[in-house]
């Protein structure tokens, strides 16, 4: 988590101490070639567009194909002989997360043609900057008049170099989300600890635990324990 921390702190500096060499190469390379130099942008916008659309698809596919596996009371006789020392719900909560933990399902596959998609944009963007490049120097090749080695090698490495950074500052949106969830997480460690316990009272009676056709519900629309009416007294926990 912290490693992650560092790692994005380092990017956001990166892109800062880049952006003003790119706007300089970005001017140089548009009084060159012109609106050829939005090339690289075009490029880079369509393809983390596309790689967005692809992803967000694939995760509600996977969401919305979710396997909920029912829990399964465990009946083996280690299991009935820890449940018998413990309290009644306490027993049954542990039973329902052990049962749900100990079934095997199969990792959710999305249909082939996302996969295929998702593939194909993983590719690609090992190859935008030259993508990008390439489409940027036919163009430039077939209207200019003069053409030397010299100004295609440039051009192509200003291509890239633009390509680059536009996907960078493309990527700063997941960036920050992260970044924003990892302060929360520090922060929960910088702040006081706020929260509110209740003192201790002395009573006249001689309960330490007491239920009055308690119900105990996992979730909405879910398994339900049938009301729970229990009386412990003080020194009888069993550990």
């Amino acid at each position: 988590m912290v490693g992650d921390l560092v790692d994005d702190s380092e990017s956001f500096m990166s892109i800062i101490s880049m952006t003003l060499v790119q706007i300089l190469n970005a001017w140089v390379t548009a009084s060159k070639i012109g609106w050829r130099a939005l090339v690289p942008v075009v490029v880079a916008l369509v393809h983390w567009l596309l790689s967005r659309l692809v992803t967000n698809r694939i995760e509600r596919l996977r969401e919305e194909n979710r396997v909920y596996i029912a829990p399964k009371f465990q009946n083996d006789f280690a299991s009935m002989l820890r449940n018998i020392r413990t309290i009644k719900f306490y027993a049954w909560e542990d039973a329902f997360s052990r049962g749900h933990s100990s079934i095997p399902f199969k990792e959710y596959e999305p249909p082939m043609v996302w996969r295929i998609l998702q593939s194909s944009l993983n590719l690609l963007s090992h190859a935008t900057a030259e993508v990008s490049a390439a489409l940027t120097t036919t163009s430039f090749i077939t209207t200019a008049e003069t053409i030397s080695y010299l100004d295609i090698t440039l051009l192509e490495c200003s291509i890239r170099s633009l390509t680059i950074f536009t996907e960078t500052v493309f990527g700063l949106n997941s960036k920050l989300m992260r970044f924003q969830t990892y302060k929360a997480y520090v922060q929960e460690f910088l702040d006081a600890d706020s929260a509110n316990y209740i003192e201790r009272l002395s009573t006249t009676g001689d309960s330490a635990v007491e239920l009055d056709e308690c119900v105990f519900s996992w979730s909405t629309n879910s398994y339900t324990l049938a009301p729970i009416t229990l009386q412990i007294k003080a020194g009888n926990f069993v550990t």
